[in-house]
């Protein structure tokens, strides 16, 4: 067993089963270089970035920049890194967002909020409920941080209505508020995005602007009800103003963002038309506001710059690309093949991840007609897992980490789309009514005095399903199930606190709901 000629024998095993690995790596280096050679050529010939600096806009100069208002300008710097690598080798380099003007950045972080207080509900349109302004009453009486009993005397508390004693303390606000609308003025916005930082870049923005829309929002309402709509009008532009500014940012997280807030602008355009308040030249003002927006068309370009950016962040660490897939810190198998294997291996996961952004999220687009195939992403959201869970395969390993949370992106994109349908129709048809006296028995008759084209169902691509009795009406998009479930709205479980947007339709009613 000891003698030489077995330790020849060995050693001779031994250079032959290294020789066999050093092919093998080679093959694949070689292999997957080519592969992803041949991706990168294809997008260029395509057109499509590879590179997120080619997605964002041109600069802008500061005078003209909404975003450099001292409460919203902010520059990166670099902070102390952390390690994220199960195998200790890389570390992610940390950036964070300071603000060039320190008392700007005070007045931030003194801001409270409204807060979202259960006994005080902002406008619900699903629910078909205004706000419950009586409950923000209450809860800025008693919430010491709006120092309400500080500015008004007992007595005015106790006989001011509901809405006046909201306007009161959301006074605290004015200085910030004020500042915003005056920037608002301002004809551009760009906001600083650290593209080449890959999934570490910052958009530190959308988190400030939400919490000032919400303060909009509720004051928006209290202004309706006090009959002050011109004033309400103010707040919900400034909302619209705050979308406009980061909209074109080639990133889905803004689109997200802007999605949420076009439901702000919804929820507050249902509540004046049902208080009776918007006048016809104000709402047609919403609806041009509005009608720029295509939240189909978006996605493509925010697509597009979420791969760019996935790419860049896996160039940023192409060295030890192992620390993308060991986030929870722990040894696992992708992590090691991924600083352990061939490089080849790390340039084809960059191909395959580059190929899934068309494959799974752009294919079952119909970009052309503005329409979304839910079915169609279901059923490639299927496929993904079928093909990326049930089996590993050292191509794909980085794809179950960066792509699957974003696999129903799309769908949020339809439901956007069909916000601002139907808030440009709704002004249209309220337009349409005070001018005949009732609404029209169909959207076709809105065209051209009232809206210059009548959106579509971005679900089926036909028109929205539109229903009136009397002087009420409904519209609706088919939603998420692509069948007409009656203008029905399904909520998650047997509670009313979350929509279902899988089943039944998407749905606008221009009635509150009656107790």
């Amino acid at each position: 067993m000891f003698s030489w000629r077995t330790g020849r024998r060995l050693l001779i095993g031994c250079a032959a089963f290294i020789t066999l690995i050093c092919i093998v790596y080679l093959v694949e280096n070689i292999h997957g270089k080519r592969t992803w050679e041949k991706f990168r050529a294809k997008m260029i010939a395509a057109g499509e970035p590879l590179d997120p600096k080619e997605l964002l806009p041109d600069p802008v100069p500061d005078d003209q920049n909404f975003a450099m208002t001292p409460l919203l300008d902010y520059e990166y710097h670099e902070r102390e890194a952390e390690d994220r690598s199960s195998l200790g080798s890389a570390i992610w380099e940390m950036q964070e967002a300071v603000w060039k003007d320190p008392e700007a950045k005070k007045r931030l972080d003194d801001i409270y909020g409204i807060g979202k207080p259960a006994s005080a509900t902002l406008s619900d349109r699903h629910k078909r409920l205004l706000t419950d302004l009586v409950g923000w009453q209450t809860h800025v009486r008693t919430d010491t941080n709006f120092h309400l009993a500080s500015r008004v005397s007992s007595q005015e508390i106790n006989t001011n209505s509901a809405a006046q004693d909201v306007l009161i303390a959301l006074s605290i606000y004015d200085p910030d508020m004020n500042e915003l609308h005056e920037a608002a003025k301002r004809p551009h916005a760009q906001f600083p995005i650290h593209e080449e930082e890959g999934f570490s870049c910052l958009l530190s923005h959308l988190q400030v602007l939400r919490k000032f829309s919400r303060i909009s929002q509720l004051k928006a309402a209290a202004l309706l009800a006090e009959d002050r709509s011109e004033d309400a009008l103010k707040e919900v532009l400034l909302i619209m103003r705050f979308t406009e500014s980061f909209r074109d940012e080639p990133i889905l997280i803004s689109g997200l963002v802007h999605n949420a807030m076009i439901q702000l602008i919804g929820g507050l355009v249902w509540e004046g038309n049902v208080r009776g308040k918007w006048t016809p030249a104000q709402l047609a003002t919403i609806e041009e506001r509005l009608r720029p927006i295509g939240f189909i068309r978006d996605f493509r370009k925010h697509v597009r710059g979420e791969r760019a950016i996935a790419l860049t962040t896996l160039w940023r660490y192409q060295n030890t690309p192992g620390v993308l897939a060991a986030a929870d810190h722990t040894f696992n198998l992708p992590t090691i093949i991924l600083n352990l294997g061939p490089s080849g291996w790390f340039y084809q996961n960059l191909a395959h991840l580059g190929r899934m952004y068309d494959e799974f999220l752009l294919a079952p687009v119909d970009f052309e007609n503005g329409v979304v195939d839910i079915a169609g992403m279901d059923r490639t959201e299927e496929r993904f897992i079928d093909e990326h869970r049930m089996e590993f395969h050292p191509y794909k390993v980085l794809a179950n980490v960066m792509f699957p949370a974003i696999a129903k992106a799309a769908r949020k994109y339809a439901q956007g789309q069909c916000e601002v349908d139907q808030i440009r129709l709704v002004c249209a048809i309220e337009q349409y009514r005070a001018k005949q006296g009732n609404p029209p028995t169909a959207l076709s008759e809105l065209k051209p005095q009232f809206l210059p084209d009548i959106p579509h169902d971005p679900v089926t691509g036909d028109d929205y399903i539109y229903r009136t009795e009397g002087d009420d009406y409904v519209i609706y998009s088919l939603g998420s199930n692509g069948t007409d479930d009656g203008g029905e709205i399904v909520w998650q479980g047997k509670s009313t606190k979350r929509l279902n947007r899988e089943e039944g339709d998407w749905v606008w009613n221009s009635t509150v709901a009656k107790e």
